[in-house]
């Protein structure tokens, strides 16, 4: 049985979202990508996504790297906020010391 255009056109699209982040380097650069719709927003919620996956990676340092790299900004998403991108780095640091080493060596 032949398959129609339109599960073709699913399966290519799916197999294209799937490769564009199958490790966590992609993800991590995806992380960092701004909005189509607005090219000065960061999703906070994919940031923050990829920190937690860098943390159960035990991958520390690319975790401590995002969270300064998006506070640095002074561009946080419009729906974020300073005061909750600190809570969320204060919590990390407190649960895990790698991450509170690597933060105290980015600076911030």
């Amino acid at each position: 049985m032949t398959r129609r255009y339109s599960e073709r056109l699913i399966d290519d699209h799916a197999l294209l979202w799937l490769s564009e982040r199958d490790s966590q380097n992609k993800l991590t650069t995806l992380a960092r990508a701004p909005s189509p719709q607005a090219p000065e927003n960061i999703s906070a919620r994919r940031l923050r996504a990829v920190v937690a996956l860098c943390i159960v990676n035990k991958d520390f340092a690319d975790a401590a790297s995002l969270v300064e790299w998006y506070i640095r900004r002074n561009k946080l998403n419009f729906l974020d906020s300073l005061e909750r991108t600190l809570a969320f780095d204060t919590a990390l640091s407190e649960l895990y010391p790698q991450y509170k080493t690597e933060r105290g060596r980015t600076g911030i």
